[in-house]
């Protein structure tokens, strides 16, 4: 389960409850990358304007493998982004998909 999510200047880190399995999570096909802007108006909701995919480089698991840092080299501030993640525990659980839906209005400083 997602704990924390923090967008800088190069990607994501996303940090989890538990251990993941190192070799699955490092492999950048199993993140699914897509933002889109939003038009405020006075009435409620908005469909999606300017969809995009970003494309993840890399993705790197931290060393007690519960912080993952995905690379996408196209981030930027978003009202909307979905990230579609393939993700598979340390424990040897079977693979499970998850989606974060979440906002950018800064992104911070740093690498990994």
């Amino acid at each position: 389960m997602p704990t924390a999510l923090e967008a800088i200047e190069t990607g994501m880190r996303i940090t989890f409850s538990d251990p993941l399995d190192k070799d699955f999570t490092e492999n950048a096909a199993h993140y699914k990358i897509q933002t889109w802007s939003l038009k405020r108006t006075a009435n409620y909701g908005s469909r999606h304007y300017d969809e995009r995919e970003l494309a993840v480089k890399s993705a790197v698991l931290s060393q007690d493998r519960r912080t993952l840092f995905l690379e996408i080299p196209e981030i930027h501030p978003t009202w909307g982004m979905e990230m579609r993640c393939e993700l598979k525990g340390a424990a040897g659980n079977a693979p499970v998909t998850r989606v974060i839906h979440n906002s950018i209005h800064h992104l911070g400083k740093g690498l990994f």
